[in-house]
Formats: C-alpha cells, structure tokens, sequence
C-alpha cells in the first residue's frame, strides 16, 4: 500500500532486529535495536547546529545515505555530504508478512532519481538496503554515494572490535596515526580519526566488516555490493562516541577533489547504477 510517512515507521520485535525509517529524510533508518538494545549512535548535533539542516538531523541515526551530488566536504556550491538526506521520498510503500517488511519508494534529487527498497526480517536480524540511481538528464554527471552507518552506545563500547578482510588502511590527510581502528572505542578520547580501509571483495564482489561486543554478545556484518571504497570515521562528536562504517564510491573530500585527482564517479545520461547494503545483526 501506498502511505504518506511524516513520523519514523518502526519495524518492532522484543527479541529481533527492531528498525525506525524516516521518509521526510531520504527513507534514512533512524535507528536500530537489537533485543531492545540501542546500536546507532544517538548524537547532539542540533544543539550545536541548528543553523545546518544535515546536522541538525544527523542526531538519531543508523544509516544516513550522502550525495548524490557531492560527498564529504563543501564543494562547488554544494553541501556537506550532499542534499539526498533533506529530500522527503515519494511514492513510499509498506509491505508486510510474517517473515519480513518491505518498505519502497524514490527520492528525486536534481536529474537523478534513487529508487529505494528497504528489507526488514527482524527474526533473522537482517536490514538491506538495495538503490537504483539513475540520471535522467542529457548530460554525464558526476554522481558520488556514501553510506553513513552510525554505531553507538551502549553498542559501542570498550570492548567492541572490527575484524575484515582488510589489506591496507590510510588517514583522510594522510597523515600516520597509532590508534588500533580494530578497537575504536579506545581512538575515540584522542582525537577524532577519518581512515578509508582497502577490503578485498569475496568471490560474489561483497565486500564487509564485522563488528562484535562480546560482553554485550551482539556481533553486526556490515556487507556491501556496487560500491568499491569504505571510510572509518571514529569520534567523541558534540558528547557522544561515534563509529561509523561507510561503504562509498568516493572520498569525503569532496567533489571538486575527486575530480582533480582522477577518481570522480560518474553516471551517463540515462546510466542506471545499482548498489546494495546489508546489514546483520546476531548473538556473538
């Protein structure tokens, strides 16, 4: 059925994956729990922003999807992380049987268009997202994409570790850095670190990280299709730690420095691209 969305929709379950969506947000999944505890980060950016429309959003968030214009840094006009995140979707679908809920509908940002089905089996703790941009103008434009997968507390704790099929990692400046990224949480009173990790894609091209809280006995994968780089983006953000996984075709530097550099993404006019999310949450 067709319905109009102006309040979270919660997928509920008392010993599953629990979910929010927001479709006055890009269909951006709020928040998540698993058996009732918290696992996105619960920020306070709109205490200290509330000039900046992204960041005043940015508080109560699990995924936030970035571009399709621009990614990271200001650039040319536009805004940080894009505008897709600020664009309500239309046409939003709900779909439910006893096994899973399938939430749709498309998010129009300037000529592209994303295509948007959220898939939710709280049982088996299972979350994906599955995008369908296209660019429906004349022209080849450049069409960065990032997912901003934000993990919190009490999820994010001392003794949460990542673990991934990693084969180099590197800062966002460039600049060498101690902390261990396999153990985040004891990064995050230093200082803030933006690290992009090179993981090597298994046979069916996923590529994936894998974060587990023994003491909480929670472990989450997240996995990814149709997008060739991952950020780490690890801070103590406006009093609330933060962790944040982000599969992405892009840096976050922006568009003009992706250009420059020779690493743009682009879409032809009427190029369809296709990108998948997933993610699973279960007892470590």
């Amino acid at each position: 059925m067709t319905v109009a969305l102006d309040s979270p929709y919660v997928v509920q379950s008392t010993d599953g994956l629990s979910v929010s969506i927001l479709a006055t947000r890009g269909l951006e999944i709020t928040g998540a729990w698993f058996a009732g505890v918290p696992l996105h980060w619960k920020g306070e950016t709109s205490d200290v922003y509330p000039d900046n429309a992204w960041l005043a959003g940015f508080t109560q968030s699990l995924v936030t999807t970035c571009g399709l214009n621009n990614v990271g840094s200001p650039s040319e006009g536009y805004p940080l992380h894009g505008d897709i995140a600020l664009i309500p979707a239309t046409e939003v679908t709900v779909r439910q049987d006893d096994d899973k809920t399938v939430v749709g509908g498309t998010i129009t940002d300037g000529s592209f268009d994303l295509v948007r089905t959220i898939t939710v089996e709280p049982r088996s703790g299972s979350l994906l997202i599955e995008d369908v941009v296209t660019n429906h103008g004349t022209e080849r434009l450049q069409a960065p994409l990032l997912y901003h997968v934000n993990w919190g507390k009490p999820f994010l704790g001392p003794e949460l570790t990542i673990d991934g099929n990693v084969a180099s990692t590197v800062s966002r400046d460039g600049f060498p850095f101690t902390a261990d990224w396999r153990r985040p949480f004891e990064s995050i009173e230093t200082a803030e670190l933006v690290l992009e990790h090179e993981i090597r894609p298994d046979a069916q091209g996923w590529r994936a990280l894998t974060l587990t809280n023994f003491p909480l006995g929670i472990a989450a994968r997240v996995s990814w299709t149709g997008l060739d780089r991952v950020h780490e983006w690890i801070a103590l953000h406006c009093g609330a730690a933060v962790v944040a996984t982000e599969p992405a075709n892009c840096s976050v530097l922006g568009r003009e420095h992706d250009r420059e550099v020779g690493n743009a993404p682009y879409l032809a006019a009427g190029e369809v691209r296709q990108t998948q999310l997933l993610i699973q949450v279960g007892r470590a």
